[in-house]
């Protein structure tokens, strides 16, 4: 919980909302960093968004403090072993950087574009923003009982539903599910503290996946819509042997195979190919083929369903979010299987005045083009 004093006029108590859900709350505070002139603004505002969701209470007077006390963690987080800093890089075999870094050189975004940017370099942020940016679109209408798409949040959010092992098969039932007419469907799903998704359903059953993966792509990547959106960069022999060397004696301690300029370059290769497949496949914009969404829905209930977390990782390859092999290894580690929370949205084109839809909405409120630094 992230408490700034000074906030008492607009939040309640002081207490800022969840930065990873609240996308007004994300632009708010990120305009502030900005008029504090922050140097590097998306590594703090990432400190204070861990804050804002975390259980524990993190208190400051005023905003200028709590910079403070977030730059200072991250120096502190900064000081740990290179070497372990650089094995655990994103889970992909790159060298760690942080996410000004992966928005500013890998893609080139400055200034403004940066912050338009950045809630759709985040899963999180992608599902919470492109959700925040379409709730004017369904407004509801309480006269016909039709209720608008930030009430049908807000009923979710007091009443979750989730999956795990146990009732893994029933979640066929909300991933199979197709709206009446005039009506469209956002499935909102979400696993704790990993990865979130979203899934827009038209009445005769087209569906489009939606997602941002933080360190590795864009939302706007994802849908096909900007080339440069793809964080994912080749390793430099150089750099990579630098690090390798720091790291010798950590990966001998941890019975790590040595890294070497080779391993780094067969890891990215198999991780762009799989990334574009899988983006051919469930993104672009273009709609799910009926046999490739049944198998995303067995392969999901089938990462479940085995009861353990080897399980989970060994489907997590056929799943189309970031199949890479150190991504499989860090879910295997995991201490145990992460549930995932699902948010069905059914909202009535009528009340917007149009009866029917065409193509996806979503892309609509999604930024399609970066400005690429001179």
């Amino acid at each position: 919980m992230l408490t700034i004093d000074e906030e008492f006029g607009k939040y309640k108590d002081g207490n800022i909302p969840n930065l990873e859900n609240d996308g007004g709350a994300f632009t708010y505070v990120w305009e502030k960093l900005e008029e504090l002139g922050i140097s590097s603004p998306a590594d703090v505002i990432q400190r204070l968004s861990d804050w804002s969701c975390d259980k524990a209470p993190h208190g400051h007077p005023t905003w200028v403090e709590a910079v403070e006390a977030a730059k200072l963690a991250n120096e502190l987080a900064n000081e740990q072993s290179a070497s372990e800093k650089a094995q655990f890089n994103k889970g992909i075999g790159q060298v760690a950087r942080t996410a000004d870094e992966v928005l500013t050189n890998s893609i080139g975004l400055q200034g403004s574009d940066m912050v338009k940017a950045l809630p759709f370099a985040n899963c999180g942020k992608t599902a919470a923003t492109v959700l925040d940016l379409l709730q004017p679109r369904f407004p509801g209408s309480k006269e016909h009982g039709i209720p608008s798409l930030k009430e049908l949040r807000i009923a979710q959010e007091k009443a979750p539903t989730y999956f795990g092992p146990v009732n893994c098969k029933d979640l066929r039932g909300p991933l199979s599910a197709v709206p009446g007419p005039g009506k469209v469907l956002f499935v909102d799903c979400s696993f704790r503290e990993m990865h979130t998704f979203l899934i827009e359903v038209h009445p005769d059953g087209r569906r489009y996946l939606m997602q941002g993966y933080q360190g590795v792509y864009l939302a706007s990547w994802w849908q096909g819509t900007d080339p440069n959106g793809l964080a994912l960069t080749e390793p430099e022999k150089e750099t990579v042997e630098k690090v390798a060397a720091l790291s010798a004696n950590f990966r001998k301690t941890e019975g790590m195979s040595e890294r070497t300029f080779e391993t780094d370059l067969e890891k990215y290769n198999a991780a762009l190919e799989a990334l574009t497949t899988v983006r051919s496949k469930y993104g672009l914009g273009y709609p799910i083929a009926p046999e490739t969404m049944e198998a995303f829905v067995n392969n999901l209930i089938a990462a479940f369903a085995g009861g353990t977390t080897e399980c989970f990782a060994t489907n997590w390859m056929s799943l189309p979010f970031c199949p890479t092999l150190d991504q499989s290894t860090m879910i295997k580690n995991l201490q145990a299987i992460p549930q995932i929370q699902v948010g069905v949205y059914e909202v009535d084109y009528a009340s917007t005045g149009t009866n029917s839809i065409g193509a996806t909405v979503i892309p609509a409120v999604v930024s399609d083009k970066v400005k690429i630094a001179k």
